[in-house]
């Protein structure tokens, strides 16, 4: 396959409406978490960590979301890592790789 045939297979995928709505229904599964900590937390006595909220989201997601249940759960879980990352200090680890 030449470079040209790549390029073009690649900008078709990039044009694609169901590659989009696939990627929003992620990112709205990651935003509701983050969403949903900051409405809980504030309002609970409770500590509960961060990433009870991106499985929670996760959770409910795949159990009642009629359409894109499995990106949905997949932004939760994306943001549970995230959290899990932070919590462990390996995405700062990763901020710090390109020096200052």
């Amino acid at each position: 396959m030449s470079v040209a045939t790549d390029m073009t297979d690649s900008m078709d995928v990039l044009a694609d409406p169901d590659m989009w709505e696939t990627a929003a229904a992620t990112a709205g599964g990651y935003v509701a978490s983050s969403i949903a900590q900051n409405m809980i937390d504030g309002r609970t006595g409770f500590d509960v960590p961060n990433e009870a909220y991106g499985l929670a989201v996760a959770g409910v997601g795949y159990g009642y979301s009629p359409m894109y249940r499995r990106e949905i759960a997949t932004g939760g879980l994306i943001y549970t890592v995230d959290a899990l990352a932070q919590r462990f200090d390996v995405k700062q680890s990763v901020t710090n790789l390109g020096g200052n």
